[in-house]
């Protein structure tokens, strides 16, 4: 095929001069026909089976035509931990755009500065639908999500949609990639100082360096056996070309539990209880964490790491009223206004009956400023009087405390709003038909549980009497979603994201301006899975190719024809499957799938196939006339 050329002539209305005269490439209609020619994997806009390695439509087989000219700006660029994984940081900050790419051919180069533990991949157009990450690994040594490499200019293979690479050295690094043949490279041009040090420990007196995990987990490192005593502060700081201080303002820290760690932080994350402690720091995620982990750190059962409640007829036995826990009383301890005489309570944890306090005795009158013991299932509690309350729950004597901090109070009559008045929307329901709030007249708030789950269009916001006149959103714009905790809203605010499939339990409490998202619980993720037989075909390597029916460009086993060769086997009925692990979010699509010996010649007609949560049996029965392989595909074997 000859190359287009079409030519743009901008004409000043106020001037007979030509300004300007720019060529730009024509682009070829696509020859994607997934009935006729599978998808060749080529990001070239041509699936003719080959790859000249030139982005730009025209797999004429010449390895560098007049527009690949050298030093051209490329499309693909490199995303990594560096900048978020192309995640804004802008609500701390930072947000650093991917470090692009120049072209001379098919090969793709960029220099970059980079740090062990922190892992990048390249893509193109800034979107994810073509990547390159390193060719998966069966080493039981690596991390199965990550790969290492050399960093001295060796190649390696790479895929669309593989496992993040991972330098062995922090420094200056060239990268190249040759899009012709999908081989990759590092190599290290200048080393630069990469460590991760703790201070802020009373034992030490100077920081303590973390040990990178390397192999056996490239984006960990560790700490280990490390003595730390209450009120120890830590802070981390990254030594690299320049430092960058990360701290944490918790005040209290509970074991196997992930702490964000935020840059530019004067305020240590506070250690709770005295021990030794093993620390990991994981300095690939969204926002460096540490978690605390712990042989011989003794804890009071359930030191507020679990969340209890006070719950009773004042507050319809819903929505429970958090207790703090007062360590130095070893206790948790809340204040309820009651408002309505008679009242009785009991306290809960985590919000369920699974586990939960009332009396031993039945009481009438409950005695004050007393403790009284309390059990599994007990009695309810019952308050005399409305009035302003304090309720202390002593977890190791199991007694209760209630003192009266005020008088009755009269109930201020509140006008009840119209129970539709504020209303959720968003991605999840296309940003169309409101899922109306409840008003809780007795603590002045609005909630509602939905199911919610992420999309592109991803996040929700509320609005009043259904119309964006007067609309609520995060003061913040929020990378993730922080679940039990008040965030903070205003008029036209940012979208709240939703990461996580479920149903979810969102408060708006309009007097603090605040929203709470609870995950009442999380979708199950169904992993589907083919099922290949093959049998008859006397084919010694099986290979499968999937793609998207309604664009064929978008493809699920790598990108590069003949697709991902199949390993794992199974056996149902005397009978061994080759097996395919589809991606999750294909559970209920339905997908073009062909069956082939993996580059021998051979391969199965066009396959649809819908995948769910059971395996899909494909058994190759015979040939066609058309030299292609005919299959059954059902869903019991």
């Amino acid at each position: 095929m000859k190359r287009l050329y079409s030519y743009l002539i901008v004409l000043m209305a106020m001037s007979t001069m030509m300004i300007a005269c720019e060529a730009f490439d024509d682009l070829l209609p696509s020859i994607d026909n997934p009935t006729e020619v599978p998808d060749d994997g080529n990001d070239d806009g041509n699936d003719d089976g080959t790859d000249d390695g030139n982005d730009n439509g025209n797999d004429d087989g010449t390895p560098n035509d007049p527009e690949d000219n050298p030093g051209d700006k490329s499309a693909w660029s490199m995303v990594g931990a560096f900048n978020n994984w192309g995640l804004s940081k802008s609500y701390i900050g930072l947000d650093i755009p991917d470090i692009p790419m120049s072209v001379t051919g098919t090969v793709h180069t960029a220099e970059a500065t980079l740090y062990r533990g922190m892992g990048f991949k390249l893509r193109k157009d800034n979107d994810w639908l073509h990547s390159r990450g390193h060719s998966y690994t069966t080493d039981e040594e690596y991390d199965f999500y990550a790969a290492i490499v050399d960093g001295n200019g060796k190649e390696f293979d790479v895929m669309n949609g593989g496992v993040d690479i991972y330098i062995p050295t922090g420094g200056k690094y060239l990268i190249k990639w040759d899009s012709a043949t999908d081989k990759m490279s590092t190599t290290l041009l200048e080393e630069v100082e990469d460590r991760w040090v703790l201070t802020g420990v009373s034992s030490q007196s100077a920081g303590v360096e973390f040990r990178w995990l390397a192999a056996q987990k490239p984006r960990m490192y560790i700490i280990e056996d490390i003595a730390l005593s209450q009120g120890d502060e830590l802070i981390i700081t990254h030594h690299g070309e320049s430092e960058t201080v990360y701290g944490n303002s918790s005040d209290r820290t509970y074991l196997d539990m992930e702490y964000k760690l935020y840059p530019n932080q004067t305020k240590g994350l506070k250690i709770s209880y005295t021990g030794t402690y093993t620390i990991f720091l994981d300095t690939n995620a969204v926002l460096p964490t540490i978690t605390l982990t712990s042989g011989d750190v003794v804890i009071p059962e359930n030191p507020g790491s679990a969340s209890w409640g006070v719950v009773g007829d004042f507050n319809n036995w819903n929505d429970d009223i958090y207790m703090r826990w007062i360590d130095a009383d070893k206790c948790y301890q809340a204040e309820v206004e009651i408002t309505i005489p008679n009242a009785k309570f009991k306290i809960r944890q985590d919000g369920s009956w699974e586990v939960n306090r009332g009396s031993v005795e039945l009481y009438d009158v409950l005695p004050l400023d007393s403790k009284i013991a309390v059990v599994q299932e007990g009695q309810n509690i019952p308050l005399a009087d409305a009035g302003s309350y304090e309720i202390r729950y002593y977890i190791e004597e199991e007694m209760i405390s209630v003192t009266q901090l005020s008088g009755e109070v009269t109930p201020t009559p509140t006008p009840t709003p119209d129970v539709a008045q504020w209303s959720i929307i968003g991605g999840f329901n296309d940003w169309n038909g409101d899922v109306a709030m409840t008003y809780v007249e007795s603590q002045e708030y609005y909630y509602a549980e939905l199911h919610m789950h992420s999309t592109a269009d991803n996040g929700f916001k509320l609005r009043k009497n259904g119309d964006w006149t007067e609309n609520l959103g995060a003061t913040d714009l929020l990378a993730d979603l922080p679940l039990d905790t008040d965030i903070p809203v205003i008029q036209d605010g940012h979208n709240i994201p939703i990461l996580k499939n479920g149903i979810y339990r969102v408060e708006y409490h309009p007097a603090a301006e605040v929203v709470r998202v609870t995950l009442l619980e999380e979708d199950v993720i169904v992993e589907p899975k083919v099922y290949v037989d093959a049998s008859l075909t006397g084919w010694g390597i099986i290979g499968v190719w999937a793609w998207n029916l309604d664009d064929g460009n978008i493809n699920y086993t790598g990108g590069s024809w003949p697709g991902v060769q199949l390993t794992e086997t199974i056996v149902v009925d005397d009978i061994t499957y080759y097996v395919w692990q589809a991606p999750s979010e294909l559970a209920g699509e339905t997908i073009g799938f062909i069956v082939n010996d993996f580059g021998g010649g051979n391969q199965t007609e066009n396959l649809n196939v819908t995948l769910g949560s059971e395996p899909v049996y494909v058994t190759l029965t015979e040939v066609g006339s058309n030299d292609k392989w005919l299959a059954d595909v059902v869903t019991e074997n």
